[in-house]
């Protein structure tokens, strides 16, 4: 793990002398922790560098390396013995820990319709790298990755990019993306996956009205949201990280966390389907800064779930959980969110919303970004 991660520093400091134009690094995300501190806190990035290569035909080809690092909380919520789903632990112990993480990948993205600031539709590949430090006292009986893992995948698909977000910060246009991901037992020690995902965000400006001295910056602008996510995942011995996520370029989190208000880490299936739906009100940017910006918003979450991965007697565990509610958020620098959000719990059909304990209908919640 040291080495790629070498590998990657090394190409990164040399890339500017080696390509005919310059590297572009950009931050694509954050990584929270949840229990240091009774609120989420940073505790690492995420970040990509692209390398522009040749252009076959006229159409931009890019290398890619990205690297992900950061000290996160997290929970197995699976009994050590028969692999069946248990209440979500409230404290720091056996199945609730806070450890390192570190993700790696390199690949190719090649330009199929290329637009002025991203490509409109491209095809990627990718070789993906993580190496995860799971709680030492875990049973390796259920997952084989219960005690850590080092492992690596292959990612391929196709992405759609007709997004795009003004001054304002009212987002508009649809994105989309289809990938297929695999990761071989013969080069993989203990875990054995393949996983397909199809997934896709639209948003619909309603009404933007700019700031009279000023119009760049937001007085009151209203716009839809919504995400949908389709993932189902198999192979011989699937690690806890694929079961526990939805799948793509972006690892997203699974069930428990797209759906709000339920327990995170939680409905760890092979078949995830969620949709989310959001109304946002963006009000006036503050002190004269585009980026300051306070938002409200309605939501309305849903899922649907099948097939309990390496569960002794509820393997075949289904059901639809949905949520609904309010939420508050100040956009800092266009990168963090700092917020709350409450609202109500459907578990519908779920049949495993009361053995994960946390059964009250209300909840509410501290927030550190956007959900999608």
């Amino acid at each position: 793990m040291r080495r790629g991660i070498v590998l990657l520093a090394l190409i990164a400091v040399i890339a500017p002398g080696v390509f005919a134009e310059g590297p572009e690094l950009s931050v694509e995300g954050v990584v929270i922790n949840g229990a240091i501190l009774p609120f989420p806190v940073p505790m690492g990035a995420d970040l990509q560098l692209g390398l522009p290569l040749a252009s076959p035909g006229g159409l931009p080809l890019t290398a890619v390396l990205r690297l992900r690092a950061g000290y996160e909380d997290l929970r197995f919520l699976r009994d050590d013995a028969t692999g069946n789903p248990i209440a979500a632990p409230k404290d720091l112990g056996l199945n609730y820990f806070m450890s390192p993480n570190f993700q790696w990948a390199a690949g190719l993205v090649q330009a199929i319709i290329p637009a002025e600031k991203v490509n409109l539709l491209e095809a990627f590949l990718f070789y993906r790298g993580r190496y995860d430090i799971y709680n030492p006292d875990l049973s390796t009986s259920v997952f084989s990755d219960a005690q850590g893992l080092f492992g690596s995948s292959v990612l391929v698909g196709l992405g759609y990019d007709a997004l795009a977000k003004d001054s304002r910060r009212v987002r508009s246009g649809i994105g989309a993306e289809a990938s297929a991901e695999w990761g071989p037992g013969a080069v993989n020690e203990g875990t054995d996956f393949w996983r397909l995902n199809a997934q896709g965000e639209f948003y619909l400006p309603l009404l933007s009205k700019g700031r009279p001295e000023n119009e760049r910056l937001n007085l009151f602008s209203i716009y839809l949201a919504g995400y949908l996510s389709a993932d189902y995942a198999g192979g011989a011995e699937p690690p806890i990280w694929v079961m526990q996520s939805l799948g793509g370029r972006d690892l997203k989190d699974g069930l428990g966390s797209r759906i709000r208000g339920f327990p995170s880490m939680s409905y760890d299936s092979s078949l995830k389907v969620v949709a989310n739906g959001e109304i946002r009100v963006l009000g006036p940017a503050l002190f004269g800064q585009a980026w300051c910006i306070p938002s409200v918003y309605i939501f309305c979450d849903t899922a649907y779930y099948a097939g309990l991965a390496q569960a002794a007697t509820q393997s075949d565990a289904r059901g639809v959980l949905s949520s609904a509610g309010l939420g508050f958020n100040l956009d800092v620098f266009d990168s963090v969110y700092i917020g709350l959000y409450g609202g109500l719990k459907f578990p519908g059909s779920d049949s495993l919303y009361a053995t994960y304990g946390e059964t009250q209908q209300y909840f509410w919640k501290l927030g550190f970004l956007l959900h999608f």
